[in-house]
């Protein structure tokens, strides 16, 4: 017996066990011999393995005869420095540097880049040496320094008064988002894409506040907001873009996890995977300096950006991200799965946090977009366990993702 992906099934396989989906529905029973119709039926209510008897799961490279062999040598020579940290020891991290190879290999053989990572240049090594000890980061005195921590648009202050009245209706809280007509064709272009694939277009604010839900839609209002705050970070520090493409493929990650994990406002994780990095974009913008020396010392010494902001700057971006949630007066949730992304056993929101934690490194992982970080994050194989869903579900979670980002970058920037 042996669990195979749903992807490697065939007909007349025979199951060694029943087939339940995550709801508990009974599909198919032990003994069952496989047809295409039975593969079709699995894959339409979203499993993602089975159970088989007499069969060995073929190794990943065996009969891949999609792809280079060669092609696919190269692309694991060059994730082998990417999951330096991280490593292949446990079977989600093997599952993810394998799905990541097959991905540098197919774009190695299109005759695309393997990946955008890079070590750091003579000139950049340089630039760092001699520089003088640079004093930690104190948020308790920003005003002594003449720096400012950013505000929210007014219009999400509003929105949060509206939904806190408990006489306020959709139609109320449509008419606030109304009010603001970039936020409100964002917001409708992200309702009618792949973001949550509805069938028929929803046109107006008050319907989508009726199907997507208050609280959901609320989020998603949250997120734009933030983005527009960091809109005037210059280039030289950080392509934005990319930055935000990163955090959005987190967010959708989270959101698919949350899915499976039956948490009924995915949209919530969405958000916290959107900020989870939001510490560095503050970094970028209150002191360029202190951000551009930390970089420079983390692809010198091969190092994660966290530790050596630690060391250097007494804080890691987490944690200064997490002290601008508290100012922001965010959900105290939210606030705990920001600190603790990079430690989520830490965290007192665990489950939302190991959620998080995971879609980060899924994000690395796929090089969509970049944050910085050069490395793909070690795993917290207790934030795993406690997640409970099999490493056959990473290549699902993936797809999704690849569906969703390029629809969802298009409405968060539009125009862009």
């Amino acid at each position: 017996m042996k669990r195979m992906k749903i992807a490697d099934l065939t007909p007349e396989m025979i199951l060694a066990s029943d087939v339940i989906n995550c709801d508990g529905r009974f599909l198919l029973p032990a003994g069952a011999a496989l047809t295409e119709r039975s593969i079709r039926l699995c894959k339409a209510w979203g499993i993602v393995e089975a159970e088989i008897e007499g069969e060995e799961a073929p190794s990943f490279d065996a009969g891949r005869n999609d792809v280079d062999p060669a092609a696919l040598a190269a692309a694991r020579r060059l994730n082998e420095y990417r999951f330096l940290h991280a490593g292949t020891k446990h079977r989600a991290m093997r599952e993810l540097e394998n799905l990541s190879s097959l991905r540098k290999a197919r774009a190695i053989e299109q005759g695309l880049p393997g990946g955008r990572f890079s070590v750091i240049g003579d000139d950049d090594a340089e630039a760092v040496e001699g520089n003088v000890p640079l004093e930690p980061i104190n948020l308790g005195r920003l005003s002594e320094f003449g720096l400012r921590l950013p505000t929210l648009p007014a219009v999400f202050d509003r929105i949060n008064e509206t939904i806190m009245n408990p006489n306020s209706s959709a139609g109320d809280i449509a008419d606030v988002v109304g009010k603001d007509t970039a936020l409100t064709s964002q917001l409708l272009g992200i309702v009618n894409s792949a973001f949550y694939g509805f069938v028929s277009k929803i046109d107006t604010v008050s319907r989508a506040v009726a199907i997507v839900g208050t609280k959901q839609l609320t989020s998603l209002v949250f997120g734009i907001s933030v983005i527009k705050i960091f809109d005037r970070i210059p280039a030289r520090h950080i392509d934005m873009r990319e930055f935000w493409r990163h955090s959005l493929a987190c967010g959708i990650a989270a959101r698919i996890i949350a899915g499976y994990k039956q948490i009924q406002n995915t949209e919530r994780l969405f958000v916290a995977g959107l900020l989870h990095d939001i510490g560095r974009l503050l970094m970028y913008r209150l002191w360029p300096e202190h951000s551009r020396r930390v970089l420079f010392a983390a692809r010198r010494e091969s190092r994660l950006l966290n530790e050596v902001e630690k060391d250097m700057l007494d804080i890691d971006h987490a944690g200064i991200g997490a002290l601008m949630a508290e100012r922001w007066k965010l959900p105290f949730l939210l606030e705990a799965t920001i600190r603790y992304h990079h430690a989520p056993g830490n965290s007192y929101n665990r489950l939302e946090t190991a959620i998080v934690h995971l879609a980060d490194i899924i994000a690395h992982v796929m090089e969509k977009g970049s944050s910085g970080e050069f490395f793909v994050p070690p795993l917290d194989e207790d934030a795993w366990d406690l997640l409970d869903i099999s490493e056959n579900l990473l290549t699902v979670i993936i797809d999704h993702v690849d569906r969703q980002i390029d629809d969802v970058t298009a409405y968060f920037f539009p125009g862009s």
